[in-house]
Parts: C-alpha cells; sequence; structure tokens
C-alpha cells in the first residue's frame, strides 16, 4: 500500500513538475510591411513540434518555458526567439532575396532548392491567383520556361494543352503527367481551384522525372494546394466579378460588297442572274440600296454582348496544435461570349492535419467539384460546311430589296436556300434550338500517413480514391439547322464514369555522419487501378411538343444504345538516393521498375533509372574572395522515362460491332478490328541535361540557364503490314524523335527599401524537334488535320508539325494567255505553268516544284506540294513585374511565342468564292474584277489588265480546289498584355477596431491587348489536339478580354 501511495505522489508531482514548466505561447508573425503572415512556420528548436500562422498571422503552439522559436517563411529571413516565461511574441519577419533554402517539391518529397541536382521550375500560387480562370494550368502560361501552355480556343470550361520542351511523341499524348499533393492524376487540373494552390513545381529534365517511370516522359507537374494552417478561427470570404468582351473580330464584306459578289458570280448563269435582280435588285439599283445599309453583323449578334464572370469563395480554417483543418466552398460563373454558353464550377474541400503524439502525423483531403457547361461549340457542324463559325462568318448581311434585314434573325429555313436540305441559316435561331450541357463531377478523397519510426527513418503511407463522372446531353430542336437536315428533331445522353485507386508506401532513411557527409535513401511501392465504363442512348424525331434530353423515349426512332467497360493496372517499385558531401558536391540517383496491363505479354515491364550530379562551386574556398557571388551551381544529369498514355487493349485484337445487308435487311455482326501485337511497349525518352545556376548580391539577381537533348524512341504508330496479315495496319513501336533547347530564368530584385519593392522575373526558352527514323524505311508519312485532304507531313530530319502544300506564285495575269478577239476567250501560252484545271487571267498560281522525275514539269499536282509551314516557336516566354509600396500592390504579366506558323483554315474555307448565297471575308472585295464599274463582264486584255493591276486575290471564280497553299499560313508570332493587377491592403491599424484581420481590394484587366501580325481571332490557338497536326483555327471559339474587381477578407 506504502509503494502504491508513492509511486502515485511520485507520478503526480512530475504532472505538476511538467505542468509548470510548459506554456502556451501565442503571438502574431508580420512581414516587413507589418501586414499579417498566413502560413509562417513556427517551432520549437531542436524538436518536431511546430505550427503554422493561421490567415490572419496568429499562432499558438505549447512549449517548454526556455525554449527557443524558431520562425521562417519562405522568401524571409528565419529568425529565432527565446521564450523566457513568455506567453506572448510577436515577430516581424524581414524580407529575404536568398532563395536558396526555399523548399521545392520532387517525386516523392521534397528539397531545398540548392541541393537540386535536376531541372525543376517552380511558381507561387499567389502569382497564380492573380489570373481570372477557371483552370489552374491555364493561369501558368508563360510562367516556366519551357513549358507551353496553348488554349485550342476561347470557350468557357476549355481545357488548356501543357507541353513541356517541345513534346517528342507523334500519335500519343504529349501532356505532363499531374500529381497534385502526392497523388498522380491524368485528366488535367481541372477539379482545383486556381485560389487554392499553395505552389506549382514544374520537373522537366528525365533525372527528376524517371521517378514517376512510365509515367514521366512528358515531364512532371507536382501542385500542393493549400493545407490547414491551424491558429484561430479564422473565416475568409473572397470574390469577383467583372465583364468580358470579345477581343477581336473578323471583318466580313458588308452588304453592298456582299451583293456586287453574288452579281458576278451570277453573270455566267442567266438562271441564277434572274433569281439574283428578282431578290437584290438590277446592278445600277446595288449603289443605292446597300452602300450606306449596315446589314446585320452576325459577329455582333452571336459575341457581341459584355458577359459577365464572377468568383465566390468562403473559408473556414483553425485548429490548435494537434488537429488543424480547413475548408471552403467556391463558386465560378463564367459566362461565355457567345450566345447561350457558360461554365459554372461549384468547388468543396475538406483538409484536415491530425498529429497523434510526436510520432503520426495523419492528412487528409476531400475534394469535390462540379462543372456545367453549356452551349454550341463553334466548331459543332460536323463538316467545313455547317461549321457553327463558318456559317455565323457565311450567312448573308441583307435580306435584299424586298424586307427588312432584321427579319434574318428569325428566318427557319431561308427562301434562297434549298429547301429540300438547306445549308445555312440565322446562327442565333441555330443556337438557341440546339442545346448541348455537359456535367463533369470530380470526387477526391486522399489519406496520407506519416511515422517518424526513428530520428531517422520515416514511412509514409499514402491512399487516394477518385471518381470521375461525365455526362453530355444533347439536343437538337425542330427549328434548328441541324433537326432540318436529319429529317426532325434528335437527342441523345451520353454517361461516362471513371474510378481511379492509387495508393503507394514510402521509407525514406535520412542521416549525417561526420560533419561531412548527408545520405538520404528513399524505397517505395505505387499500385493504380483505373476502371471506366460508360453508356449512350439516341432518339430522333420527336414530336412538337417534347421534354428533349429529360425524356428520349418521346422519340420514334430509337438509336441504338452502346456501352463500354475497361480498366488498367499499373504496379511499380522505386527507389532513389540523394548523396551531399560538404554541402559542396551531390549525388542523386533513381531507379524505377513499372508493370503495366496497356502493353503486350512481351514487354509488360520497363525500367527507368537515372543519374544527376552537382558540384555547388560557391562553396568552394577560392569562391570567398568573390563576394558578389551568392550562388554558382553546375548540374549535369542522364536518365530515362516512358510515355504510356495510350488505349487500353491496344496491343491486343479488339472486336468491334458493325452490320451488312442480308434478305433486304441489316444484319448485326462483330469483327476483328485490328491486328494484335503481343510486343507493344511505351514510347521511351532518353535526356541529357546540363544547368547552370547563378547568384549575385546575396541573390538579388539569379539566373538559371538549362541546356538539354532528349531523344524519345519506340514511338507508337499506325504503319503498314502485309496484306497477308489480313489488315492494313498494325500499331507499332516504330520510330524516333529528338528535342532539343536552352533555357534561361531570370529573376531579380531592382528595387528593396522599407516601403517599396520593384522585382522581376523574366523566362525564355529555344527548342527544335526532330524526326529521327521512321517505319521500315519509311522517309516522310503525310496525314490530316481538320479535313480529309492530307495537309501534314511527318518527315525524317524535319521537326513534328510540318505543314504540306502549295507554294503560292501570285495570279495568272493577261500576258500569260493568248487572247481570241473572235470569240472572247483567252488560252494560256505555251510555257507557261498550267494546273489540272482550266485557268483564265485572275486565277490564282502555284509554283512548279516537282514532276514524276523530280524535277518541275510544268503541271501543277500533287507533286508540287512542300513543306510550307512550321507549327513550332523559335522562342517563348514571360515577363512578370511586381511593385508594392506600403499597401499598394501593381503587378503586369507580359507572355510571347516568336517563330511559329499558324494554318488559318478559316481563311482558306472562305476563299471559295463563287458559292451562291454565301458572304465571305472583307479581305476579297478587293480582288480581280471580271467586271467593270457599269455592272459588264471585261474581255478585252487591255481594259483587264489596266482594272486589275496590283490586285492579289484571285477572281471570284479562280480559288475553287480547297487546296491548302502559302498564304493560308500566317505567322503566328505574338506578345501579350496577359494579366494586369491593382491591389490595395488596408493598413492593420485601420482594422484594430473591427474583428477584421485582412482587408484586400483590386482590379484585374486579363487579355488586355496582344501585339500580332496574324489576322485570325487570336494567335493562340490549336484547334487539332494532335502532335503532328499542331496549329490549326478553324472554327475556333473567339477569346475574350475580362475586367473584374475583387475583393479579399478574413475575419
Amino acid at each position: 500500500m506504502k509503494r502504491t501511495i508513492f509511486l502515485f505522489l511520485l507520478l503526480t508531482t512530475c504532472k505538476v513538475m511538467y505542468g509548470q514548466d510548459v506554456i502556451t505561447v501565442k503571438g502574431l508573425v508580420t512581414d516587413s510591411q507589418k501586414m499579417p503572415m498566413p502560413g509562417a512556420t513556427v517551432s520549437e528548436k531542436g524538436t518536431t513540434n511546430s505550427t503554422t500562422t493561421s490567415m490572419d498571422g496568429i499562432y499558438s503552439i505549447n512549449v517548454h518555458s526556455n525554449a527557443i522559436l524558431v520562425f521562417s517563411y519562405i522568401g524571409t529571413k528565419t529568425k529565432e526567439e527565446p521564450v523566457k516565461n513568455q506567453t506572448s511574441i510577436n515577430i516581424r519577419l524581414q524580407d529575404d532575396t536568398n532563395n536558396l533554402d526555399e523548399v521545392v517539391v520532387v517525386g516523392y518529397g521534397t528539397k531545398s532548392r540548392k541541393d537540386l541536382t535536376g531541372a525543376v521550375s517552380s511558381i507561387k500560387g499567389n502569382e497564380l491567383a492573380k489570373i481570372p480562370v477557371q483552370n489552374v494550368a491555364q493561369a501558368l502560361q508563360g510562367r516556366i520556361a519551357g513549358m507551353q501552355v496553348t488554349m485550342s480556343d476561347g470557350r468557357p470550361g476549355g481545357e488548356p494543352s501543357l507541353k513541356i520542351r517541345g513534346g517528342t511523341s507523334i500519335t500519343q499524348s504529349n501532356e505532363p503527367l499531374y500529381v497534385v499533393d502526392g497523388v498522380a492524376q491524368t485528366t488535367g487540373l481541372a477539379f482545383l481551384d486556381p485560389m487554392d494552390i499553395e505552389s506549382v513545381d514544374v520537373l522537366k529534365d528525365a533525372a527528376s522525372t524517371s521517378i514517376y517511370g512510365a509515367q514521366g516522359a512528358n515531364g512532371v507537374v507536382l501542385v500542393t494546394t493549400k493545407q490547414a494552417k491551424g491558429g484561430k478561427l479564422t473565416l475568409s470570404y473572397d470574390t469577383y466579378g467583372g465583364i468580358k468582351t470579345l477581343a477581336n473580330k473578323l471583318d466580313v464584306m458588308k452588304p453592298y460588297d456582299y451583293v456586287k459578289l453574288m452579281y458576278e458570280g451570277a453573270l455566267a448563269d442567266p438562271a441564277r442572274l434572274q433569281k439574283f435582280t428578282n431578290n437584290y435588285g438590277t446592278f445600277e439599283e446595288l449603289e443605292g440600296l446597300y452602300k450606306n445599309r449596315q446589314g446585320v453583323d452576325w459577329q455582333e449578334e452571336v459575341f457581341g454582348k459584355a458577359v459577365v464572370s464572377q468568383y465566390h469563395k468562403l473559408s473556414i480554417s483553425g485548429g490548435e496544435n494537434d488537429t488543424k483543418y480547413n475548408v471552403f466552398y467556391s463558386n465560378n460563373n463564367d459566362q461565355g461570349i457567345m450566345l447561350g454558353s457558360e461554365s459554372i464550377k461549384n468547388i468543396a474541400k475538406l483538409s484536415v492535419t491530425n498529429k497523434v503524439g510526436k510520432k503520426f502525423t495523419i492528412n487528409s483531403i476531400v475534394n469535390f467539384s462540379n462543372q456545367k457547361i453549356t452551349g454550341l461549340s463553334t466548331g459543332e457542324g460536323g463538316n467545313a460546311r455547317l461549321s457553327m463559325l463558318q456559317a455565323l462568318l457565311q450567312y448573308r448581311p441583307t435580306i435584299g430589296k424586298n424586307g427588312v434585314d432584321e427579319d434574318l434573325k428569325t428566318l427557319v429555313v431561308d427562301p434562297l436556300d434549298n429547301q429540300d436540305s438547306p445549308v445555312f441559316q440565322s446562327p442565333v435561331l441555330t443556337i438557341e434550338n440546339q442545346q448541348r450541357e455537359t456535367i463533369k463531377k470530380t470526387l477526391n478523397m486522399s489519406f496520407q500517413l506519416l511515422y517518424n519510426i526513428t530520428p531517422h527513418l520515416t514511412y509514409t503511407g499514402l491512399i487516394n480514391y477518385s471518381d470521375n463522372s461525365y455526362k453530355y446531353k444533347l439536343f437538337n430542336g425542330a427549328e434548328g439547322i441541324q433537326a432540318i437536315r436529319s429529317g426532325g428533331a434528335n437527342g441523345s445522353v451520353t454517361h461516362n464514369t471513371a474510378t481511379r485507386l492509387n495508393y503507394n508506401n514510402v521509407l525514406t532513411y535520412s542521416t549525417k555522419f561526420g560533419e561531412k557527409h548527408k545520405l538520404d535513401v528513399t524505397a517505395g511501392q505505387e499500385y493504380i487501378y483505373n476502371y471506366a465504363e460508360g453508356m449512350s442512348a439516341s432518339a430522333s424525331v420527336f414530336p412538337d411538343v417534347n421534354l428533349s434530353w429529360d425524356k428520349l423515349q418521346l422519340g420514334t426512332i430509337a438509336g441504338i444504345p452502346t456501352t463500354y467497360a475497361e480498366d488498367d493496372k499499373l504496379l511499380s517499385f522505386f527507389g532513389k538516393t540523394n548523396y551531399s558531401y560538404k554541402n559542396r558536391y551531390l549525388l542523386s540517383a533513381s531507379l524505377r521498375a513499372d508493370g503495366s496491363s496497356k502493353f503486350g505479354t512481351e514487354n509488360q515491364w520497363g525500367f527507368f533509372p537515372s543519374i544527376s550530379l552537382a558540384w555547388r562551386i560557391i562553396e568552394e574556398d577560392f569562391m570567398r574572395s568573390i563576394p558578389q557571388f551568392s550562388d554558382l551551381k553546375l548540374r549535369v544529369s542522364y536518365g530515362e522515362a516512358g510515355n504510356n498514355r495510350i488505349a487500353n487493349y491496344a496491343a491486343l485484337g479488339i472486336f468491334d460491332s458493325g452490320s451488312y445487308p442480308l434478305n433486304n435487311q441489316q444484319t448485326a455482326t462483330a469483327y476483328q478490328d485490328n491486328l494484335p501485337n503481343p510486343f507493344l511497349k511505351w514510347e521511351a525518352t532518353k535526356s541529357t541535361n546540363i544547368g547552370l545556376d547563378l547568384g549575385f548580391f546575396k541573390q538579388r539577381v539569379s539566373l538559371t540557364t538549362e541546356l538539354y537533348d532528349n531523344k524519345s524512341q519506340d514511338l507508337l504508330y499506325n504503319t503498314r503490314v502485309p496484306a497477308s496479315s489480313g489488315f492494313s495496319q498494325q500499331f507499332q513501336n516504330i520510330g524516333a524523335t529528338s528535342s532539343r533547347g536552352l533555357e534561361f530564368t531570370l529573376n531579380t530584385t531592382n528595387i528593396k527599401t522599407d516601403h517599396f519593392n520593384w522585382s522581376s522575373s523574366f523566362n525564355i526558352a529555344f527548342n527544335k524537334t526532330k524526326v529521327l527514323e521512321l517505319s521500315q524505311g519509311e522517309t516522310s508519312l503525310i496525314t490530316n488535320s481538320y479535313t480529309t485532304t492530307n495537309d501534314y507531313i511527318l518527315q525524317v530530319g524535319k521537326p513534328v508539325g510540318i505543314m504540306y502544300g502549295y507554294v503560292r506564285d501570285g495570279l495568272y495575269q493577261v500576258n500569260d494567255f493568248d487572247y481570241n478577239q473572235a470569240t472572247n476567250t483567252y488560252a494560256l501560252k505555251s510555257g507557261v505553268v498550267k494546273d489540272n484545271i482550266v485557268v483564265q487571267p485572275g486565277f490564282i498560281k502555284f509554283k512548279d516544284i516537282s514532276g514524276p522525275n523530280g524535277t518541275p514539269d510544268g503541271i501543277i499536282n500533287d507533286l508540287d506540294r512542300t513543306a510550307i509551314g512550321n507549327s513550332n516557336p523559335k522562342y517563348t516566354g514571360g515577363l512578370n513585374n511586381t511593385f508594392s509600396y506600403k499597401g499598394i500592390d501593381f503587378s503586369v504579366f507580359l507572355d510571347f511565342c516568336v517563330g511559329n506558323d499558324i494554318y488559318n483554315a478559316n481563311v482558306l474555307n472562305n476563299s471559295r468564292l463563287n458559292l451562291e448565297n454565301l458572304n465571305t471575308l472583307d479581305m476579297y472585295s478587293n480582288r480581280w474584277m471580271s467586271i467593270n464599274s457599269d455592272g459588264n463582264v471585261v474581255t478585252n486584255p487591255n481594259e483587264l489588265a489596266a482594272l486589275n493591276q496590283g490586285k492579289t486575290n484571285p477572281v471570284y471564280n479562280g480559288n475553287t480546289t480547297g487546296r491548302l497553299y502559302s498564304d493560308i499560313i500566317e505567322d503566328g508570332s505574338f506578345l501579350r498584355i496577359n494579366n494586369v493587377s491593382l491591389g490595395y491592403t488596408l493598413p492593420k491599424k485601420w482594422l484594430n477596431a473591427s474583428k477584421i484581420s485582412n482587408f484586400r481590394i483590386y482590379f484585374t484587366a486579363y487579355n488586355l491587348y496582344v501585339f500580332t501580325k496574324y489576322t485570325g481571332y487570336d494567335p493562340e490557338v490549336s484547334v487539332s489536339n494532335n502532335a503532328i497536326t499542331r496549329g490549326v483555327d478553324f472554327s475556333a471559339y473567339p477569346r475574350s478580354k475580362s475586367f473584374i474587381t475583387g475583393l479579399s477578407i478574413s475575419l
């Protein structure tokens, strides 16, 4: 009994003594301008005990009364403060331009920037938050050297395409792998809120990406979202709202030029001329009727109205030392400039961090995104003739002499069109009747366990489950052009779902031995399972009264439903090590083994090694005599990575469904669609990188230079095989490409005082791709982009993305012909290049480049096609300037792209001028004329030559072949004023009387202006998401410019 009482008293005494030794310290952390600093780290020196400041810079931590607190934040100088029994400590952190201790996320871990041996670029989330876009990836445009971000067009909800260091695949995806909070993603970043990003780190060389094996060949984008900060309960509200307007228009013919073109085209056909006269009047009446007539501007009707974009985000954060939480809900409504189009995105996220004792930490994240996109696409319509944007450009601007032009807006079928199979209709009416709706839902759940087994050995386990739902609904009302052409109202619903399970286990051992050696060793395992299924149902010929896609059974003719289901698995084992000697000589190496169900049975496993070395010259003794240098590091790396972005079961023989006629009816059948290939494997990229990091004047100036050489082999392509196989093509690993380049990133602190700061960031990248090898001795392959005509070439020794067509050689002139005065006809002179059609003066003329024997033969045909454009830019980059004065902040961001060509298919599709009723681009108002000012056909050679002196555009019927030629290829270089932002944060002393801890207002202009020679809507365009056929501009949704005002407030 005495022993029990003694033990009880001893434990009680210890508890009391311990309770007296541990105190709670609270305080405020501010920056150099006395503004609260959310996310600053407060730790007890010599222990793992730490916390972070809340949104208003407040912290609370339990420490020993004699402890030393360490305050740190990226971009500031670390500060230590003895506790000395104090319960309230406020700290002001000073800015530090030295970024060498900045923590960078790398594959399955983190590193300080000074210890990097590979090519890694970073951008902070506060810079991305200035861009008013729905997709995080779009905000990365121009921010990272060597990474090209391209929007296919300007439609709401559009997905940007990212390409790192040029991309080397010719048929498969060149998109990078996205890793969000440690979880690999292949579906992009649309499910994230752009204002929820802490940082983005981009791994560019294979030494950095090979740890991701068969997923890493295209580079890796590591996204870290904002995590729970802890501290007192903080309520925050962020909002912005503003307007969007059309950034640029295409000039089309006004009514007077339009009717003159229609008249000229009708002269050769008496019936057509009579129809023209009845509708528009005689030639003598045209000027009086249409010269000052405005007509209907269809671009103004469809794109001309200013629309609203708005964003709201409400977040709550808090928690004590052991449990911290952050929860938010955001709503982003982005209306499109095209009638009836918008994207509404709702995102909810919960993040919780819980420490269990000193060894366990549990992180959990639940993110749900729901996006609804409505409205027609400008490219919808099925072909070049019926495309929505082409219909908008080509629909006539005037109803004629008998009527009011406004009546065109409500015509279901134009009286001048083919009544049985009409081609065009009022775009306004088409939009009203052709409904489209896409709903994307993404649920992403992650659970991470960190266990400090020993002070040197740490276990990290992560499991993630994502559920993606994609629903696309379509209904064509009875009065829309599509329903009229197809025999009645019709609709369909497609619903696809995809789930992904990802778990990995990682052990990391870190140690220092002696004073000179530091070693990290990581070993891990990862498993990814994807499952997808979908179904589609359709119906047509609906009654007048219907419920559109909500009740497809009302359609009197049901379509054949379709379904699919597929899965794939990836099992991986990996390891990496980092060694440092004297913090001067650095070595990193990694190896990953991937086994994938996507590939053939003979090649299911692949191995991806890497090694990198770095020499921190700045640590050498001889550098101490050069105080201007604050960093000097040389890096060399080599690595291998793979690209497994291919269709599931591509290595297998897949059966498809079909039908054939039997006994006067269609009979269903199944047939093998492809030739299996058990040797199919991933595309492999071998990368060599040399990097140089320079820092001057305590990192007020830092320059990073990268020189790289990427070579990809075993490229996947549907290549020709002997007909004896029963197939014409087989999916094989056949070719090789290379990508070489040079990148520069310059960061400077230009001015830094107590009240005024000016910093700049500039990046530029030069890249060249080349085809090294194709299959079976082939030196070239031709393919098509938006039409069925081959217009791109893949050629050994040339870059990927070469446009292939004819070189224009002006127009056929009067002196190219012999004139027969008796018959008023022209015959081409001997020795003048012939075409495969009968040409006349004013017809377009092409260069005779080659013939059957490889030399010019005087005849224009397919042999005269050549490379006429290159979609690859010579260099790309961006420049950001940030200014701050007390509470005022101002930033200007420019991005540029130089040397790339654009295939302006909108011009090509509107270059045929002899089509009845169709309007065209205003550039063709100044064309070769076959009639004089009196409306009479000119045949006299002298008069015809004088009438068309200096004309460069062909006569109305002089360009009807649809060939791609050099004039259609335009310079796509541009300099864009991407973003201008001005903000003001109210001083803390103004807010002390209220419960508001932070209050900022701002104004932002986005896509303000583009300096370019390109004549289309916008030079940043590529509607064909294919590596070979880049740079096509056909029926792309025009881009807008935005002006918004915003507010950020915390309580």
